[in-house]
């Protein structure tokens, strides 16, 4: 007879399939220069500012950067900042790594402000006062990771029960194709084909191409295009790498058919963008 304590340890490890990778986080004061139209990017946003008065502009409307309250902007929301008083501004860009493209632009498709949390509250505060402090070391960036772990389940609780149950479906389903999700991940310039990708899940290719469509909810070949068209444009923003090195490193043949699929999905060709998106 099974060990259910060895079970719920099993079904429980599936979800550990969601990890985060922080790019910036930082501390500056922000006037009318933070100002920049149509932003739109791979990655998510977290802003603590200690004064009201800036905004992000977007589909629904006006979102508030209300003063000392822990403020989430998604990856792929189109929006547009607008602020005209001085401000210190923290804030933290991170990519959180698990959930597909498609589910996080339906379930997570605005911006949203975490409820008052006496422990959330603490956490930010900590993480202010080390920015403050002018430190960049690991104590910083376990800290910055902390708030955004805590911030993300904080945002869970806006959600309805029925986007909980698929996230949660998806990371527990995602475990059948986690190692192939994993080569993907750390593979992103090389070619990608179905057949190494199921010897890695151990079935054959055509069963994990449905397995994976199954578990993520796109084909092996979309989910890796999604991937890197997003890696992209994290090195574009947040490394000073050419163009043409960017496209070898995220799997492009070249940077003209780079610079096409990139413009179709993000709205602007890589150089535009570059310019445009460092807020």
């Amino acid at each position: 007879m099974p060990d259910a304590s060895l079970e719920h340890v099993d079904n429980d490890a599936l979800l550990d399939q969601l990890h985060v990778r922080v790019f910036t986080s930082r501390r500056l004061a922000i006037g009318a220069s933070w100002n920049a139209a149509d932003v739109y990017s791979s990655f998510w946003r977290l802003y603590v500012n200690n004064r009201t008065g800036a905004a992000v502009m977007w589909g629904g409307g006006r979102f508030d950067l209300s003063a000392r309250r822990i403020h989430l902007v998604p990856p792929w929301v189109r929006f547009t900042c607008v602020n005209d008083v001085v401000i210190k501004h923290h804030y933290l860009h991170f990519d959180l790594i698990g959930l597909p493209t498609e589910l996080v632009r339906e379930v997570f498709d605005r911006p949203a402000t975490l409820p008052r949390d006496a422990a959330l509250d603490a956490l930010s505060r900590q993480w202010m006062a080390h920015l403050k402090r002018g430190r960049n070391d690991v104590a910083g960036l376990c800290l910055a990771k902390s708030l955004v772990y805590a911030a993300i389940s904080g945002l869970t609780g806006l959600m309805s029960e029925q986007q909980q149950a698929r996230c949660t479906r998806h990371l527990r389903g995602r475990g059948a194709v986690a190692p192939a999700i994993e080569h993907i991940e750390s593979h992103l310039h090389e070619e990608l084909g179905n057949e190494r990708l199921a010897e890695l899940c151990s079935v054959s290719p055509d069963h994990f191409i449905r397995l994976f469509r199954q578990s993520v909810g796109q084909t092996p070949t979309q989910y890796t295009l999604e991937r890197r068209v997003g890696r992209a444009a994290q090195q574009l923003i947040f490394t000073d790498e050419s163009i043409e090195r960017i496209a070898e490193e995220t799997g492009f043949r070249d940077r003209f058919y780079f610079s096409r699929v990139f413009a179709k999905r993000m709205g602007l060709p890589p150089a535009r963008y570059r310019a445009g998106q460092r807020v």
